[in-house]
């Protein structure tokens, strides 16, 4: 039955609404993959490690800056007027000042440095904003281009670099800040366009924001918390020694990821059975899991010499930290698909299980790194993992039954054209009430 139906995807590949997107995050994973490694040979140790260190935060807090919006925005097709592009901007803001000034105390940053990290996390979390409007308009390879234009300016910048200029740590996260402007520049009539099917938005919806903001927080911080604790688990260089690792070992399944995460909830959504939301999920299964396994024994066979081209001085990374970096992606990439069901579906009730089962999966996470990072940078790339398939574990376990029942009806459907009048609220009867 399994290779049945991947026979009958790969028959049928246009079908699949992943493969425009797809493209986009094959690209920018390529950039991602290329740009690590270039800039790994332009700076010292010491400056890759920051120079990524940078780019790993400005792209956790631009992500889930306005992530509370964008789920509210996404799953009820609602009107972005100005109360609500108001209210998005200023918790976009926020986070640009809360994030600045934690890693400005915790990282010990230089002012110039700091100034040019908030300036990235706001422009970024601006561009971000619009990347609901254009999946809810079909446009995922836009909204795939927005997420990751980060890729494409930091391959720009190695390439600069290595051809002499600007080999600082900033230099990267400062092109970023032009590519994230550009994107506001390119986006912004998206974003403020309106539909008769747009609905406006009711004060009982921040409560439900709050949980999506929650969800996309955690999962950001799950994407970045390598990175992020690296140096006090082991130390700085060792930060560039995983962004190396991530490149090779993590990176084309965080393309997987990322592109299931951009089309697998409104594809779900539209589905209007149990049995055809089974249908959905199991195709993109039988497509992801096949291609997560045979990726991770390409990885292991042409992964270690590339590593040790790009980084011949660094003698950290083994076989053994490869296939920890590949089944790292693969957990991510099963976390993927329990939390796109999860945002489909799930009832503020259930979103805030799945908010919490996330910070636990953080919090496990972080206590296996703790507790593994006395066998080294193995050690401490498998206890994230193990962190990252806690997660894919309880997530499934609380929205499992909308897979496998039509009594769990989904939790809003989706507003067709003539279902709702111009200007008009939602109605009671697109909202179950909460269980």
């Amino acid at each position: 039955m399994i290779f049945t139906g991947l026979l009958r995807v790969l028959r049928h590949p246009i079908k699949i609404p992943s493969l425009g997107p797809a493209v986009v995050y094959g690209f920018a994973g390529l950039a991602f993959i290329v740009g690590t490694l270039a800039m790994s040979l332009a700076l010292n140790a010491e400056d890759f490690a920051e120079a990524t260190l940078l780019v790993a935060i400005c792209n956790l807090a631009a992500a889930a800056a306005p992530a509370g919006m964008n789920g509210i925005v996404l799953r009820y097709n609602l009107r972005t007027d100005g109360k609500l592009l108001t209210i998005g901007a200023l918790a976009v803001l926020l986070s640009a000042l809360v994030t600045t000034g934690i890693a400005y105390e915790v990282y010990d940053l230089p002012q110039s440095t700091a100034a040019i990290l908030f300036a990235s996390v706001l422009s970024g979390g601006l561009a971000f904003s619009a990347i609901p409007k254009l999946q809810r308009r079909r446009n995922f390879v836009g909204a795939a281009f927005v997420s990751q234009s980060a890729a494409f300016w930091m391959l720009v910048a190695a390439v600069i670099m290595d051809m002499g200029f600007e080999r600082t740590s900033t230099f990267p996260i400062t092109l970023i800040t032009v590519g994230f402007i550009v994107s506001c520049i390119l986006f912004f009539k998206p974003l403020i366009s309106h539909r008769s099917t747009d609905v406006l938005a009711k004060p009982k919806l921040w409560k439900e924001a709050a949980h999506f903001w929650g969800i996309a927080l955690s999962s950001e911080l799950m994407s970045q918390l390598e990175r992020l604790l690296i140096p006090f688990l082991l130390d700085i260089k060792s930060v560039g020694s995983f962004a190396v690792v991530a490149a090779v070992a993590i990176a084309p399944y965080r393309v997987i990821e990322l592109a299931t995460a951009t089309t697998l909830v409104s594809r779900l959504q539209s589905a209007t059975t149990a049995s055809k939301r089974r249908q959905v999920f199991i195709r993109e299964a039988m497509l992801l899991i096949p291609v997560s396994v045979g990726g991770g024994a390409v990885i292991l066979f042409a992964g270690l010499p590339i590593c040790e081209f790009v980084r011949p001085d660094v003698s950290d990374i083994t076989y053994t930290v490869l296939a920890m970096g590949a089944f790292s992606g693969f957990c991510r990439v099963l976390t993927s698909l329990s939390r796109s069901v999860a945002s489909a579906f799930c009832t503020p009730r259930e979103l805030a299980l799945v908010n919490g089962s996330a910070w636990f999966a953080i919090a496990a996470g972080v206590l296996a790194a703790w507790m593994l990072a006395g066998y080294g940078l193995a050690g401490v790339i498998l206890g994230f993992a193990i962190g990252w398939l806690v997660r894919a574990v309880l997530t499934g376990m609380i929205c499992y039954g909308y897979l496998l029942s039509d009594s769990n009806a989904p939790y809003v459907s989706l507003p067709m054209p003539g279902d709702v009048r111009p200007g008009s609220r939602l109605s009671p009867a697109m909202i179950r009430k909460d269980r």
